[in-house]
């Protein structure tokens, strides 16, 4: 625990890879670096949960976009041994499959047809230079780490490590006071304000009020979203051999993957360990118990189970996360005047891709 009126060069709210890699940055600056987190432990969504015995699996489905560069940074930076998803994932929607990729092709058509018949010629080619905006004909490689997200969790604690960077952690940031000549961040429940020059916020960061120099004030209108997920530990063969499927058609399911590959050593024989991504609006509506029986008929009809599959542990979990508006998060910025930057983390491997200028220097 800090004293009270603790002052940094740089403050950053988040622990997450994105988070720690920044801060890493920041300290190469020779700044002051200071990470805090409302939660217990580092990691952000990349922390994992002990389920039935196994000590360390991956709290739900993920998945990192395509982006050479990102890839390349993540392999060297926290020294990861990555594979491609074998088979490559696939999007379902109305019973026709897909490769996942292809979504990308249906979301830059339309940013292209939006911008141009609204004349936007410029924004156009600014949007363009996003690696969201691509398109692909051919099966895209997705890498992801070989031992899944406890893979990268546990380089993650290596970093904060090797770099002796200050964390606090149950530590939750409530107001932000930017009237004055730097930052000041009022905590929750303790009566602690920490100082700095700047101030570091990802697209995650649930803050309650910042007021600016300028007298505005602003309560952003961040939404709590709950990933909930159950996985199953079932004994009994997979008839179709999967990796990750995003499922468009199914008012239960959004995603499943099959996470055997990430805890095969700590699996008997004939066992698989299978993620199921649940919309939050039926997970609400539904007994556990009628949650389970319909999703394991559903995964016996989507034959991404045997029909004879025996289940022999499941688990639900529930991760709460926060999102702010995008227009929001950079009006956020504008107003600051430079004392807050934001870090765009909706998607992992775009995230890194974002600040490649920076992190370049860091390998």
């Amino acid at each position: 625990m800090q004293s009270d009126n603790a002052s940094y060069d740089t403050l950053i709210i988040g622990t997450s890879p994105l988070a720690i890699t920044e801060a890493i940055y920041q300290k190469s600056l020779k700044r002051a670096v200071l990470n805090i987190d409302n939660r217990g432990i580092i990691g952000g969504a990349w922390t994992t949960i002990k389920h039935q015995g196994i000590p360390e699996v991956e709290i739900g489905c993920h998945i990192w976009e395509v982006q050479k560069w990102a890839t390349d940074f993540l392999t060297a930076f926290y020294n990861l041994q990555l594979a491609p998803l074998d088979p490559p994932p696939r999007l379902f929607k109305k019973g026709v499959s897909i490769p996942y990729d292809w979504k990308m092709n249906l979301s830059t058509s339309k940013y292209i047809a939006s911008k141009c018949f609204r004349l936007k010629f410029k924004e156009l080619k600014a949007g363009m230079k996003s690696p969201a905006r691509r398109f692909t004909l051919l099966p895209s490689k997705y890498l992801y780490p070989r031992g899944g997200a406890k893979e990268l969790y546990l380089r993650v604690l290596d970093k904060v490590k090797e770099n002796d960077l200050n964390v606090r952690l149950n530590t939750s940031a409530e107001t932000i006071d930017l009237t004055g000549s730097d930052c000041k961040v009022e905590l929750s429940n303790e009566p602690n304000v920490l100082n700095s020059d700047r101030l570091i916020l990802t697209s995650l960061s649930d803050i309650k009020k910042i007021m600016f120099e300028d007298g505005t004030e602003m309560s952003p209108d961040t939404k709590q979203v709950d990933y909930i997920h159950l996985h199953l530990l079932v004994t009994g063969s997979i008839p179709r051999k999967f990796s990750y499927h995003r499922l468009m058609d199914d008012d239960t399911i959004h995603r499943v993957s099959d996470m055997t590959f990430q805890v095969r050593e700590e699996l008997n024989d004939g066992q698989v360990l299978i993620s199921v991504g649940i919309h939050a609006k039926t997970y609400h509506a539904k007994s556990q118990e009628d949650l389970l029986d319909s999703i394991f008929d559903k995964l016996k009809k989507r034959k991404l189970i045997n029909k004879d599959a025996k289940l022999d542990a499941h688990g639900f979990n529930v991760f709460p996360s926060y999102y702010t508006r995008p227009d929001l998060l950079s009006k956020i910025e504008e107003l600051s005047k430079g004392k807050i930057t934001i870090l765009r983390s909706t998607s992992f491997t775009f995230s890194f891709h974002n600040r490649k200028k920076q992190y370049q220097t860091l390998v």
